[in-house]
């Protein structure tokens, strides 16, 4: 964890891919992170996970373009390794805040790197958590994958996430 600049603190977790020799990670994370990453851990197949952390050389960056502003880069919260049919798969997982700035572009383009990038991944999910309950658009899912890339504000990724 020291390689990572892993700050000591947060909640130590079980099953990540770069835990301690006590088999224990630090991570702070928010509500919507800790139920998203709580409920993959009690899934079947579940395996392991790491924290896809922003701005490193290693980590699973998906570029974005905000009208005029030029390419920034979004990370996808969580990589989750499970098994699948005795063999290994790797799910992205994005929960957001679709109120924040450029939300709507990220979703996006989540969306078209699931449709060239799709088959190389289980799952690659945009998640809000909406009253305590997370819902989830699997991108690799062709129907919601073009509804998403069609979305143009913020109010119909809203009201396509409500209907996840």
């Amino acid at each position: 964890p020291d390689a990572l600049d892993v700050k000591k603190e947060g909640t130590l977790w079980k099953h990540h891919l770069y835990a301690a020799d006590d088999g224990l990670f630090p991570a702070k994370l928010n509500t919507w992170e800790t139920q998203v990453l709580e409920e993959e851990i009690s899934r079947p197949g579940f395996v392991g996970w790491l924290r896809n952390t922003d701005r490193k050389a290693w980590a699973l960056r998906i570029p974005y373009e905000v009208g005029g502003e030029g390419w920034k880069s979004q990370y996808p919260d969580f990589l989750i390794v499970r098994e699948v049919k005795g063999k290994l798969t790797v799910d992205a997982l994005e929960p957001h805040d679709i109120t924040r700035p450029g939300s709507v572009e990220k979703a996006d383009h989540l969306a078209r790197f699931a449709q060239k990038h799709g088959d190389d991944f289980g799952r690659i999910e945009l998640i809000i958590v909406d009253d305590g309950v997370a819902k989830r658009l699997n991108l690799n899912d062709h129907v919601w994958r073009d509804r998403v890339m069609g979305v143009k504000t913020v109010s119909e990724l809203s009201q396509l996430l409500k209907m996840a």
